[in-house]
């Protein structure tokens, strides 16, 4: 109806809205690619210093010093995706193959030279996560870097993401006539799941990435079945209406995986994971191999509960649907 269509529209214009304020201001981003170059400099002695540490050691097979470290970034900084609260992801990846061991060894030097060269910075190290990282905070511009020992993976797993966001770009820009939609998209997923508390890896359910590949899944089967043909009124609003239904009415957790490679659903291949979301550079690898069963049915809940809000409210969808689960008490 007329009536619905005008409040999807208005959902498209506040995406588009949130989108464009949501982007990081000039001077944090200048302030965060200062602190990335310094974080490179910091590399590049750590490189230096260890490879003579490895030669005192008496260590066989020593890393090639001719050939650089590379340092890249990866994750939502890299791909266009960042909402204002996100730190800025940073993988080095090392000419030799390493254990944890290696890992954390080589992060423990690292923090100790950055904070040597620069003692206005925060150092924190984390070891309790899937791979070690340490936090660098630069308190006074607001800014966090996490870096990490990228696996072999890493670096061609976020330029194969960051090909496919604008592949999607490129298509849905050319039938909907919608510019960067599929990282406004991604952007809203992401404000949506964490202002709904089920973006968190930490506490058992998906972290963005796991957000990223449920998008691209859902472009994928979306574009296969070329449904921008069938109407003419598609928009951001009635797009994510699409993909809130699509994993109500149409993935069955229990029997699909979601591999981004196909457009449809492939079999399950662990039945013992609560669910599995295969690493598209390793799907062998399930990224949500540690989602629980509680937080899972959380997850499902809120993706019913967004469903419900499109047929049950047309007015403030937005509001709606990102409704903070935060309870207020008055003072």
């Amino acid at each position: 109806s007329v009536f619905l269509l005008h409040h999807m529209q208005e959902l498209s214009d506040q995406i588009e809205l949130y989108y464009l304020r949501s982007r990081p201001h000039e001077h944090l981003q200048l302030q965060k690619q200062k602190l990335y170059h310094y974080i490179e400099e910091c590399v590049e002695e750590l490189q230096s210093s260890y490879f003579e540490r490895s030669r005192r050691r008496g260590r066989r097979n020593l890393p090639n010093t001719s050939e650089a470290w590379k340092v890249f970034k990866f994750g939502s900084e890299s791909d266009g995706t960042t909402l204002p609260c996100s730190d800025v992801d940073v993988g080095i990846h090392v000419n030799f193959k390493n254990s944890r061991t290696d890992k954390e060894d080589l992060l423990y030097t690292l923090s100790g030279i950055i904070s040597e060269r620069d003692e206005s910075l925060l150092v924190k190290f984390i070891l309790n996560a899937r791979y070690p990282i340490i936090k660098v905070f630069d308190i006074h511009n607001r800014c966090t870097l996490n870096v990490s020992i990228a696996d072999r993976y890493c670096y061609k797993r976020d330029l194969l993401i960051r090909q496919w966001i604008e592949y999607f770009n490129k298509v849905y820009g050319g039938a909907l006539g919608i510019d960067e939609c599929c990282t406004k998209l991604m952007v809203f997923i992401k404000h949506w799941s964490k202002t709904r508390e089920i973006n968190n890896a930490y506490h058992g359910y998906l972290n963005s990435f796991g957000f990223t590949l449920f998008a691209l899944k859902f472009l994928r089967w979306f574009e296969a079945h070329k449904l921008y043909d069938e109407w003419r009124e598609w928009n951001l609003g009635s797009l994510m209406y699409q993909f809130f239904l699509f994993y109500v009415s149409k993935f069955d957790e229990t029997s699909h995986s979601i591999d981004i490679d196909s457009s449809k659903f492939d079999a399950k291949r662990n039945n013992k994971c609560v669910l599995e979301v295969r690493d598209p550079m390793h799907t062998e690898h399930n990224v949500t191999k540690n989602v629980g069963y509680h937080e899972f049915e959380h997850i499902k809940y809120e993706f019913v509960r967004a469903v419900q809000i499109f047929g049950r409210h047309f007015n403030a969808l937005f509001a709606k649907l990102c409704k903070s689960t935060q309870v207020s008490v008055a003072k």
